[in-house]
């Protein structure tokens, strides 16, 4: 019975009867981000944001160029929506994997269902609010599925996805690749900006989309630090030392029926070891340095920090509150750490890209299981004997660090080539990029 009725209102909430009581609730809803520039009634683009959380920075530098207006569509509503169409297929798809091919026949009927009311919702919806871009931060995500394809029924209305995850280094390209073409998603809208060469060949070679619908375009997160690097200065009260802290799962390792976010549960599966040994001799150097700040930087709370005190209470004896010197935590910037680093340690991670483009020492442990068995899962191998310190001896990781700590006393500069291989180029103009080829977008359709 409550089955029925669930059922029978989830089909009357689809009916485009309800659009006018859905437009005037999402206008309630929608909000203009705040510019620091004088508010003017045209701007000659406008861009409805979609999961605005998961790509605040780039959205907030985008939002300070004069040319831009930028609104916000809150994910609870783009939810709302979300859960009336997807309905039948909510607590059903498995680990969040709905390219499956078991729900592709239903995911077409939904996606027609869903493209046909968005059409018929935006059209009304910008009888009272202007945009002429709706754009999000990738081109996978389930709930931006029709809202590309609807872009491509409106003639005045453009789909761009600013795409953020571009760290394919040859480690794994193929290995994207051949993910790409098994996970089947093509891309409906109309552009797709990414950062460099190879996310470009990744999406073409995985048939994402076709090439000219790709271009390359620069991170505008990085604009500012390439500025900023070219009058960059030693400081000698700068002397700190972060890890940026891995899980035992990266560069493109995959644990079936073995993953609790990253951590293999089971210990048998990625680099547990090098996880132990790596955190737990980065505190044992915060005890034997008391005057030395120490940071490890997680990217989340909850369990990722659980196993670093675990491994730091292995190690050494002690919790991390009874180091007093040693910080860790996900709350602090991690443009702030490298600059008040002498040294940064970590694995793959694009703080070592950013680390370097300021000319800071960076040391990359290549030990326990990346010596045996992982190491073609490690990043930036071809610039190890440019571009990077490596540890290969885990007995001499605290005499490495140590030595390295003591005998640095500049910037060293980092090399163009790989800036521009990860970046895409070695400049500070990706926003100008992204709007150009905005108007560009806008112009030509």
């Amino acid at each position: 019975m409550i089955y029925q009725i669930r059922k029978n209102l989830i089909k009357l909430l689809q009916s485009k009867i309800f659009i006018p009581f859905f437009v005037f609730h999402t206008l309630r809803k929608i909000y203009l981000l705040e510019k620091v520039l004088l508010e003017k009634d045209e701007y000659p683009i406008v861009i409805l944001i979609l999961n605005y959380k998961r790509w605040e920075k780039d959205v907030d530098l985008i939002n300070k160029d004069p040319r831009v207006k930028v609104l916000i569509l809150p994910e609870s509503l783009q939810s709302l929506f979300g859960r009336i169409f997807y309905a039948p297929l909510i607590g059903k798809i498995k680990n969040g994997e709905w390219w499956r091919s078991e729900y592709k026949a239903q995911l077409t009927k939904i996606h027609q269902k869903y493209t046909d009311y968005l059409e018929s919702f935006l059209f009304i919806l910008r009888l009272f609010i202007r945009f002429d871009v709706i754009s999000s931060c990738s081109f996978y995500y389930l709930q931006d599925q029709s809202w590309q394809e609807v872009c491509n029924k409106i003639n005045d209305l453009h789909f761009i996805c600013m795409h953020k995850e571009n760290q394919k280094d040859d480690a794994i390209l193929d290995k994207m690749v051949n993910e790409y073409k098994r996970k089947g998603i093509k891309y409906k809208g109309n552009k797709i900006f990414v950062y460099n060469r190879k996310e470009k060949e990744c999406l073409i070679r995985g048939g994402v989309c076709s090439p000219n619908q790709i271009t390359i375009t620069g991170c505008i997160r990085m604009d500012n630090l390439i500025e900023k690097s070219f009058s960059y200065e030693y400081k000698v009260k700068n002397n700190a030392i972060t890890l940026f802290s891995f899980r035992h799962a990266f560069g493109g390792m995959r644990f079936k029926n073995d993953d609790d976010g990253g951590f293999s549960l089971t210990r048998k599966n990625g680099c547990v070891e090098l996880f132990e040994n790596v955190h737990g001799y980065i505190a044992q150097f915060a005890i034997e340095n008391p005057s030395i700040p120490v940071y490890i930087k997680i990217k989340w709370d909850a369990k990722w920090y659980g196993y670093v005190e675990n491994a730091i209470k292995k190690k050494t004896g002690k919790l991390v509150n009874q180091i007093p010197n040693l910080y860790v935590g996900s709350d602090i910037d991690p443009q702030k750490l490298i600059d008040i680093s002498r040294i940064i340690i970590g694995i793959n991670s694009t703080a070592l890209l950013e680390s370097r483009i300021l000319g800071k020492e960076v040391l990359i442990p290549l030990f326990d299981e990346l010596e045996l068995k992982y190491y073609n899962n490690v990043y930036f191998r071809k610039y190890f004997d440019k571009e990077f310190n490596l540890i290969r001896e885990k007995n001499k990781f605290l005499e490495n660090v140590t030595f390295l700590y003591g005998k640095t006393f500049n910037l060293r500069p980092v090399g163009y080539e790989i800036v521009e291989e990860f970046l895409g180029y070695y400049d500070s103009k990706s926003k100008e990029r992204v709007i150009s080829e905005i108007l560009k977008t806008i112009d030509k359709k």
